[in-house]
């Protein structure tokens, strides 16, 4: 399990290779008083989602030989965790239409790719942890650039997609062989 964790929050980052969150991350603004809070309640809804969509789509779905719907029940059941988890944690948090892109995407890509529930849930949450980290990182390398620029100068985004594009070079030239246990 910690060779899938490794691998999909550095080595195939849903945020850094699929594309997941990646407008959200660069458009961020210097508010991470509620980050955490934030992820913990992304990690538990996401979990959720993961966890019981699974469920439903290999005891209902498959045995019917209807499991193209997936993604639908997959939706339904986000909203119903999202909803219910927003009454308990989410107080003072403000709706982001990027928890519903990362969470949601995130489960469908965790129900696609899992070989057991549990593996769903550690690859829905990997991708949850990953999507936080790179938030870090793209706000201290905003931090660092910022001494240097001139604000009527060179904007950031574009220094933040080539310092994105840096780091996936350099993630593919690294050695990741060590993670395949066969």
């Amino acid at each position: 399990m910690i060779a899938a964790i490794l691998y999909y929050i550095i080595s195939s980052s849903a945020i850094l290779f699929y594309g997941i969150g990646i407008s959200r991350t660069i458009n961020l603004k210097d508010d991470f008083s509620l980050l955490f809070l934030s992820c913990v309640k992304a990690l538990f809804t996401t979990a959720s989602t993961t966890s019981v969509s699974y469920l439903i789509c290999y005891w209902l779905l498959v045995p019917i030989h209807i499991s193209e719907l997936y993604p639908f029940v997959t939706v339904i059941l986000f909203l119903f965790f999202s909803i219910f988890i927003e009454i308990f944690i989410g107080i003072g948090i403000k709706k982001s239409p990027a928890e519903f892109s990362i969470t949601i995407l995130s489960s469908i890509l965790a129900l696609n790719e899992g070989l057991s529930i549990g593996h769903a849930v550690i690859i829905a949450c990997s991708c949850i942890i990953s999507f936080y980290l790179l938030i870090c990182i793209f706000h201290s390398i905003r931090v660092r650039v910022s001494f240097y620029t001139n604000p009527a100068g060179i904007k950031i985004y574009p220094v933040l997609l080539l310092s994105l594009a840096a780091s996936i070079l350099a993630i593919f030239g690294w050695n990741i062989s060590w993670f395949n246990i066969l």
